[in-house]
């Protein structure tokens, strides 16, 4: 933009972007502090909170040996660090999964049986056809180990945590090797991170994939054809996006803020003369691998004659119908009912009444759209609930008809027990990470840095939670965004710590010159 608008211009445009994402993490950190002050009740959850802000805002910024080790060893341990918690829950989990998760895994195991008539359910043909690939994929896994597919699953889930703890580090490293191992000891430690790493959601798989990605954009290279990293990173950041899409169809928001930050990283650069080609052929390959790898992926569920027809779905606008609900904009039943009975035309109808009704009331359009962006960023971590709900509910069931016995009133009273420890925790622990956030923010709105990986982080974060104003919304949705917020979590804490370390600078220099 420096070629074509003034300076002024341009650092008002960036003043605006940064004050967007500041406002945005702001009000995340204020829903987030009243959903934590309602979950004071466990007192050992504050506790632990305590500590680990303790640990993480004076002790992890210090220097320390391990800043030293080569960046390949400090990845290795990175992995390991993320992996092993989760691990050890994985290990320790015996149940069952239930709803989507337990319909997608039944389908991948008919599948792997020659059985494909649970992928041709009206559930997945019509209302979530996206969900196929993921299901050929738990297809897969049954195939290769056919004696615990779940356990496979889950630690998978667990790989896959620990590929994105590892690009955590490097993206952080790009501020400094102390950010980046911060950033990553924090999200090794996420408890909600950790629970819901035992259920058998897509959105490991595609997170990981996502944040690779985003390593390979910022991965220094020229951006000429001279330089042959630039066609293998192209392609690459191309390929990646196309499988995480296969794994959960939420790309397209990580594809604009790619292409934002690859005209805006080109508008900025010095040299006087700057060719476009290199640009338009990045971006062009890359939304040109993203299709060929996720229409050809659809080409061989079509060609295996797995799935019959994708173009019976209705996803797009029904995301949009249930995005505008009167319920926050949550799933309900009711929606998907009336929208798969409708005809095509029909359905345009109904979307369209539902967008008239809320041009009518504008400020029922904003009160949805704060209840949704509650939901969506302040609900309690539903991880939990998706890995022992359906266990707590048959024994709350027992319990309301009196067929209950003793063992299992005790391991109900166990359950709810885990339970409030982690409302306490995750809900204390995620306020941590926004309150910081919020700080790194401020700081970037304030300086104006550089940074490319702040160009690229603020743009995936502004196109992120801006889509959900407009789609379904559930708490579990936020899981894509976590590593980034993360990110700039670390860096809020380096800057506290900095400010801390000024004003110690400032009280010892006047002390002393106050004894002189």
């Amino acid at each position: 933009m420096k070629f074509f608008i003034s300076s002024v211009l341009y650092n008002k445009f960036n003043l605006i972007i940064q004050s967007t994402l500041f406002f945005f993490i702001l009000l995340i950190t204020g829903m987030s502090l009243t959903n934590y002050l309602g979950n004071t009740g466990d007192i050992r959850g504050g506790i632990i909170t305590a500590i680990i802000c303790f640990y993480l805002v004076f002790i992890t910024p210090q220097k320390n040996k391990i800043e030293k080790f080569p960046a390949i060893s400090l990845v290795f341990i990175i992995f390991i660090a993320v992996f092993i918690p989760r691990l050890i829950l994985v290990l320790n989990t015996n149940v069952q999964p239930f709803d989507d998760f337990a319909r997608t895994l039944t389908a991948g195991e008919m599948l792997a049986n020659h059985d494909k008539s649970g992928v041709r359910t009206e559930l997945f043909l019509e209302v979530h056809p996206s969900l196929v690939p993921w299901i050929v994929f738990e297809a897969g896994v049954v195939k290769i180990f056919p004696d615990n597919p779940i356990l496979a699953l889950r630690i998978l889930n667990c790989i896959a945590c620990g590929i994105t703890g590892m690009m955590i580090f490097l993206l952080g490293k790009k501020i400094s090797t102390r950010t980046g191992i911060l950033a990553s000891t924090i999200y090794a430690l996420y408890p909600s991170s950790i629970v819901f790493s035992a259920v058998l959601s897509c959105q490991h798989f595609s997170t990981a994939c996502d944040y690779l990605a985003f390593v390979l954009v910022l991965f220094p290279h020229d951006n000429s054809f001279r330089d042959k990293r630039f066609h293998l990173y192209t392609i690459t950041i191309g390929v990646l996006l196309g499988i995480s899409q296969l794994f959960r169809p939420d790309a397209l928001p990580m594809i604009v803020a790619i292409i934002i930050y690859t005209i805006k990283t080109f508008l900025e650069n010095e040299k006087p003369k700057v060719s476009w080609f290199p640009l338009l052929f990045k971006i062009t390959v890359i939304i040109i691998t993203f299709q060929i790898i996720t229409q050809a992926a659809f080409w061989f569920i079509l060609h295996k004659n797995i799935a019959l027809d994708f173009n019976k779905s209705i996803d797009p606008e029904y995301k949009f119908f249930v995005g505008f609900n009167f319920n926050q904009g949550k799933f309900v039943s009711e929606d998907r009912k009336i929208f798969s009975e409708a005809s095509h035309t029909e359905r345009h109808q109904l979307l369209y009444t539902r967008l008239v009704e809320y041009g009518k009331h504008p400020l029922r359009l904003i009160e949805l759209f704060y209840r949704k962006y509650y939901v969506m960023w302040a609900y309690n971590s539903s991880s939990f609930s998706w890995l022992q709900g359906k266990e707590i509910s048959e024994l709350r069931t027992k319990i309301e008809d009196g067929s209950i016995s003793a063992w299992e009133l005790n391991k109900y009273n166990r359950l709810m027990n885990y339970q409030s420890l982690f409302k306490s925790l995750d809900s204390g622990y995620y306020f941590l990470i926004t309150f910081f956030a919020a700080i790194a923010a401020w700081n970037l709105r304030k300086q104006h840095p550089e940074s490319d990986l702040f160009s690229l982080l603020t743009w995936v974060c502004i196109c992120y939670i801006g889509v959900f104003f407009f789609i379904e919304v559930q708490e579990r949705y936020k899981y894509f965004l976590m590593p980034a917020l993360i990110i700039f979590s670390a860096y809020g804490v380096t800057v506290y710590d900095n400010f801390v370390n000024k004003i110690r600078h400032l009280v010892n220099t006047t002390h002393d010159q106050g004894a002189v």
